[in-house]
């Protein structure tokens, strides 16, 4: 049960770091800063791809 919790946290933990850096990068874009606006969205999405594969590994392990 530990470990189910631990991957949760981890999860919950990744989730709320994509979502923090799209909104830096939507706010970097309102001010005017479009090229960097879009290398932390790029970031932002591959961090998303990679919240969701070990969502889906915490999931295999688990069952």
């Amino acid at each position: 049960m530990a470990k189910k919790t631990e991957s949760e946290a981890i999860a919950n933990q990744l989730s709320f770091a994509v979502k923090e850096l799209s909104r830096v990068a939507e706010r970097l874009r309102q001010a005017g800063y479009a090229e960097i606006s879009d290398e932390i969205q790029t970031l932002a999405n591959s961090g998303s791809f990679f919240a969701d594969e070990f969502a889906r590994l915490s999931r295999e392990r688990a069952g």
